[in-house]
């Protein structure tokens, strides 16, 4: 399903504002786990993860993409998330649970619009 260039954006920052905070707490546990600096440049980590991240959240043109993207960073979804109890790692590794996971956020950032799109009742 091609996502409307119109609504790109809003699912683009939704996506970006959700994921890079599931990021950094990821990365805050993995500072908490491995406290010794010789282990790693944790930051430098987060740094390069979270563009990635960005670039790939910004190339998605498609549901298939999100979907994609968010199989992929399933990782993220295996914390608890309180203000999203109903999104975790197993909801979301389907077409449908991507949806679902996308509604959600719309709806919690408050982007969700109760206009029709004119265009389709012409």
């Amino acid at each position: 399903m091609i996502l409307e260039k119109k609504n790109q954006t809003a699912i683009h920052n939704v996506l970006i504002k959700d994921l890079q905070h599931r990021l950094f707490k990821q990365h805050e546990l993995n500072i908490l786990c491995n406290p010794n600096p010789e282990l790693g440049d944790y930051d430098n980590d987060f740094d390069n993860n979270l563009s990635m991240l960005v670039s790939w959240i910004l190339k998605c043109e498609t549901l298939e993409d999100v979907n994609e993207l968010v199989c992929h960073y399933d990782d993220l979804f295996v914390m608890t998330n309180s203000e999203l109890p109903y999104v975790d790692k197993y909801s979301v590794a389907s077409t449908s649970g991507t949806m679902n996971y996308l509604f959600v956020l719309l709806a919690s950032s408050g982007k969700c619009s109760c206009e029709p799109n004119s265009e389709y009742y012409k």
